[in-house]
């Protein structure tokens, strides 16, 4: 696919942060006026899939900033980088504190961008106002030091890439436009764009012991969590009632007829819901 066929679909000019260790960090900051809503995403869920929410949340009169995570979507993919959630934290952190400066702001998190986000959030409580979760908080268990050989690792990178290409169909319930199918996965279709892909994705996934310490900090912000109940990206049952017993009064939200990816599967259901709760 060309680079043109999605970059026509989104229709915002890209900026760069450099991170503290000297990457480029891609970001859009569209909007003005009223309250910041900082929206952060994973690997599928890249800054395109936040399209048409960017453009809503502007005519509803927000600021919206939307990032990529190092490794994710246009941000830089280092190979000789050691990532890892509290370095996906440090560079979100450095972003909005250092560079932007940005007042009090909502947040809307997705997929893999939850435990960064949360884990800015329970570091700021006084700067984020509200939590919008698109999916329940769905923890892994960390595996030893060590404990995974070379081999395993490679038969792992090798799953984890064709996992990504499949992440749009297998994550949505009504079939994609093509353009669109192949733009959520246009920043991996190269070889060396993949080359770090199962540490990405393992970096970004947060452990029980972290997102406990992260809760601890959030008892008192307001939380809406948004899911699809055909979700097959997820256990739904064991992350919904996880997110119920770590988050108690967070309001959940269950669509029935919506897949992982409910801004492509509902847009004209989700992005009002959201606008509204953060009004």
């Amino acid at each position: 696919m060309a680079d043109s066929d999605w970059k026509e679909c989104l229709p915002f000019a890209g900026k760069w942060h450099t991170t503290p260790d000297g990457h480029r960090m891609h970001y859009v900051d569209e909007g003005a006026a009223h309250v910041p809503v900082v929206v952060v995403g994973g690997i599928v869920g890249w800054t395109y899939h936040f399209r048409n929410l960017i453009a809503a949340l502007q005519e509803y009169g927000f600021r919206v900033i939307a990032v990529d995570n190092l490794g994710c979507g246009l941000s830089d993919k280092p190979k000789e980088y050691g990532y890892s959630l509290e370095g996906h934290i440090q560079n979100l952190s450095s972003l909005l504190d250092g560079t932007l400066k940005i007042p009090p702001f909502h947040l809307v998190a997705q997929g893999y961008g939850i435990a960064t986000a949360l884990g800015y959030a329970s570091r700021n409580p006084g700067l984020v106002r509200k939590i919008v979760l698109l999916n329940a908080i769905s923890p892994i268990e960390a595996p030893p030091a060590g404990a995974l050989s070379c081999f395993v690792k490679s038969l792992l990178w090798e799953k984890s890439c064709l996992a990504v290409r499949r992440m749009p169909v297998r994550g949505t319930l009504f079939p994609l436009d093509p353009i669109v199918r192949r733009s959520l996965v246009a920043p991996y279709l190269h070889r060396a764009s993949r080359s770090r892909l199962l540490d990405v994705i393992s970096s970004l996934e947060g452990t029980p012991e972290a997102f406990e310490r992260f809760a601890k900090r959030l008892s008192d912000t307001r939380m809406i969590c948004i899911q699809g109940r055909k979700d097959k990206l997820l256990s739904k049952r064991r992350s919904v009632e996880y997110t119920k017993r770590l988050l108690p009064n967070t309001l959940t939200l269950t669509f029935p007829e919506a897949g992982h990816y409910l801004l492509e599967d509902l847009p004209e259901e989700v992005i009002p819901l959201i606008a509204n709760f953060l009004f």
